[in-house]
């Protein structure tokens, strides 16, 4: 997808920041983005959680709403003591498996976690009543349905054993994607985020090779269907298959990890090419303290701002985990950032 043109100066609403800086331009307040925030850390570090979601963005200086139409994934999932949930295995090994088990919904009926008549309906309702805030469409370019359903052993069995079924379920995730790009492009939506998980801190799950010949053209596909600014959220070091990640066409990478994403060499290399997003470190917000989060969050603003190019965010997501107090003292270093410009 081509750059669109840059719109630098001043945007007087969250939408209108967000969408400049995520072509690359510099607004005059630099937008805050999380896709998820866990209710009960909101209401512990404000006292209050609204259950308007325009009036919850209002309260943190969030830019941003979402809706989820990531495909189904086929996975045995278990319950941990904490209440949380975990996916515990992929489902689908071998083509026994996949003739079993692998039945996708109609596209236009899924709404994220099941199957309603109203999907599109209810859609459409979310982008009339997305007030001035950025409204975007959560999809997957096909690689991470594929490898959750797979599990790494199975993805490492089949590659070997059985490649064409790796290509497969990464085939028919992307004509399942393709279909829901179609249809809610029309809607009215402003953004696209594609969440395929890649790699470890490290490196890639699976070699360059395998990225490029398996992987690669079926995300490819994905991509060129979005007609709409993206983002790509890709946890994990990327370095090994950087050059085949760029000629997908997004405007954004999400979330560059700290610790396996070096955000300012990003952000000497990819100036005026790739908006930045996220790196304030999920590990100083779960677990340090609010000094230290505002140090973390003024110390990447005052250097990643500059110039544009760059969305807040934490490194991940803002997850129960997190302290209410950190929390707090995140959103109140981005607008003591502010003050100070």
């Amino acid at each position: 997808m081509p750059k669109p043109s840059l719109s630098h100066g001043v945007t007087d609403t969250p939408r209108a920041r967000f969408l400049c800086a995520l072509k690359g331009g510099a607004p005059d307040r630099v937008p805050y983005f999380e896709y998820a925030i866990h209710r009960s850390v909101a209401l512990a570090a404000f006292g209050r959680c609204p259950e308007d979601p325009l009036e919850f963005n209002r309260m943190v200086g969030r830019a941003d709403l979402e809706v989820w139409r990531k495909p189904p994934v086929f996975a045995r999932y278990v319950r941990t003591p904490d209440g949380r949930t975990h996916l515990a295995e992929g489902l689908i090994r071998t083509r026994r498996d996949c003739r079993k088990l692998f039945k996708l919904p109609n596209p236009l009926r899924w709404a994220g976690g099941r199957e309603a008549p109203t999907a599109l309906d209810d859609a459409a309702a979310r982008v009339a009543g997305k007030g001035e805030f950025a409204l975007g469409l959560v999809v997957s370019l096909s690689a991470d349905p594929t490898l959750l359903s797979m599990g790494f052993d199975g993805l490492s069995y089949a590659l070997a054993d059985d490649p064409g079924l790796v290509g497969e379920l990464l085939d028919r995730y992307a004509d399942w994607v393709v279909a829901v790009l179609e249809a809610y492009q029309k809607l009215g939506f402003d953004f696209v985020l594609c969440g395929d998980d890649l790699a470890h801190k490290t490196a890639p799950f699976m070699s360059p090779g395998v990225f490029r010949d398996i992987f690669l053209p079926r995300m490819k596909r994905v991509a060129d269907a979005i007609r709409l600014p993206w983002i790509l959220h890709c946890d994990g070091n990327l370095r090994l298959i950087w050059a085949d990640l760029l000629s997908l066409g997004m405007n954004a990478l999400h979330p560059i990890e700290p610790e396996a994403m070096d955000i300012f060499e990003l952000k000497r290399e990819m100036a005026g090419r790739l908006t930045l997003c996220g790196n304030f470190d999920i590990n100083l917000l779960a677990l340090g303290t609010p000094e230290a989060v505002r140090r973390e969050v003024l110390g990447k603003m005052r250097a990643l701002a500059p110039g544009g190019g760059y969305v807040a965010a934490s490194s991940t997501s803002i997850p129960e985990y997190v302290k209410p107090e950190c929390f707090r003292a995140m959103i109140q270093a981005m607008d003591e950032f502010h003050a100070e410009r």
